[in-house]
């Protein structure tokens, strides 16, 4: 009888959790046009034009300091109008709640075109390009995936997520973000 009090519990989290969510981005972003990524204390939109980066923050949030969208929007201001123009704005919604807001790049995920087509010729400059614009602004990318870039119709990349981003010279962020030395770890 004890494991259906637990699961009873966890549903009805579950069930208050997304109440809260729901309640949430109906007050500050009503009507989102998609939803890219959800979990218990983070949340990303498309509203109008813009991503919507919301996320709880502090003491009750298990994301670690270093992910959260407030560090974000530092590595995205240090590279606005290089790579892309984000526009990045933090806006805070309630006591611990915390909304990322950038400009939206339409595209394709660079993964989902590779698992298409399979192929990365037409795409190895651009990719390389603005992973040299990337590092020429200091910032070095632990979590350079496929999946975290998009490209549109006219092979233009933008670089769509910087979590866990680092400030940090020229030259460490372009031995870092190249793996030179073998130091790569994403």
């Amino acid at each position: 009888m004890k494991s259906k009090n637990q699961l009873d519990i966890l549903i009805f989290d579950y069930i208050k959790n997304e109440k809260n969510w729901i309640n949430l981005i109906n007050d500050n972003f009503p009507n989102p046009r998609k939803y890219f990524g959800w979990q218990k204390f983070h949340r990303v939109i498309l509203h109008e034009k813009q991503i919507i980066k919301i996320q709880s923050i502090g003491s009750k949030s298990y994301i670690p300091k270093e992910a959260y969208v407030t560090e974000e929007y530092q590595s995205i201001k240090a590279v606005d109008k290089k790579l892309f123009t984000y526009e990045p704005n933090l806006v805070n919604l309630k006591k611990g709640w915390v909304a990322l807001k950038i400009n939206f790049f339409n595209g394709i995920i660079l993964e989902d075109i590779l698992n298409e087509k399979g192929t990365l010729k037409s795409l190895t400059f651009p990719i390389l390009k603005c992973v040299i614009k990337l590092s020429m602004c200091g910032i070095y990318h632990p979590q350079l995936r496929a999946r975290h870039f998009v490209v549109n119709a006219q092979k233009k990349i933008c670089l769509i997520d910087f979590g866990n981003c680092k400030n940090c010279t020229i030259l460490d962020a372009l031995i870092k973000n190249f793996g030179i030395f073998k130091i790569k770890h994403s």
